[in-house]
């Protein structure tokens, strides 16, 4: 069995491949930047393929740098933004739209709206 696990952990601002040993250390990381996408003021999305390119260009590099030791991966753990949302076609496995950040705001009223519910739910 390997010895360590592969982190990926897609932030805000980038995307990072950490390789953490079995106690928990981390043994080296790596990070590309990722760029949001502002159509309109209270707007924060990202393009789907620009998370997906920046995630595969942190593990390729990351491999590249610890070598010989990706064979002893044994596990592979993923963290990602709280309540950011991408929708999928479930015949073409294609985003539908770019993924809505949970920093987007244009369901504030709505929430405003509901929030007077409260009680009933």
């Amino acid at each position: 069995m390997g010895q360590y696990i592969l982190v990926l952990d897609q932030g805000i601002s980038g995307s990072r491949a950490i390789l953490v040993d079995s106690k928990g250390k981390i043994i080296t990381s790596v990070e590309c930047p990722l760029k949001p996408v502002f159509p309109k003021p209270g707007l924060v999305e990202y393009k789907p393929g620009d998370i997906l390119k920046s995630q595969l260009n942190a593990i390729k590099t990351l491999f590249r740098k610890i070598g010989s030791k990706k064979k002893q991966i044994s596990a592979i753990g993923i963290t990602n933004q709280p309540s950011t949302i991408i929708l999928w076609d479930k015949s073409t496995g294609k985003p539908v739209y770019n993924a809505i950040a949970y920093q987007d705001t244009r369901g504030a009223d709505l929430c405003r709206e509901r929030s007077v519910q409260r009680d009933m739910v």
